[in-house]
Formats: structure tokens, C-alpha cells, sequence
């Protein structure tokens, strides 16, 4: 069984909306301390990596805790 379209474009409007709100702050923060485009491309970069990992992480734990 896999994931059907609507949880799958649940956790996509999820992902897009939470990239869209970190990008917001650290535009701010780089506007105060000096922006740098390099580190930033970085850091959204990271944030997608680790929110794929998080929701891989998430359906594996949720499938071991349902057997």
C-alpha cells in the first residue's frame, strides 16, 4: 500500500509552507547581519535534506509502532 494523493500533497503543502516560512526568517537574519547568498542556498539546502529525512524517519517509526 503506498501513500495516496492526498497525504502525499498534505506533506507536500506542509514541507513547501515550513520552506517558506524558514526562507522568510533567514532572509531577515541575513538582512541584519549581512547577507550572503552562498549561505543561504546552503541553508535551505540543509533544511530540505533534513525535512526528507524527518518524514522518512517519520512513516518508518510510524510503521513499526502500528505491528
Amino acid at each position: 500500500m503506498g501513500l495516496g494523493w492526498d497525504s502525499v500533497l498534505k506533506n507536500a503543502a506542509i514541507a513547501a509552507l515550513v520552506m517558506i516560512a524558514v526562507s522568510a526568517v533567514l532572509y531577515l537574519i541575513f538582512q541584519v547581519i549581512g547577507y550572503n547568498s552562498y549561505l543561504l542556498s546552503i541553508n535551505l539546502i540543509a533544511l530540505i535534506l533534513v525535512l526528507v529525512i524527518l518524514i522518512i524517519v517519520w512513516r518508518i517509526l510510524s510503521k513499526k509502532l502500528t505491528l
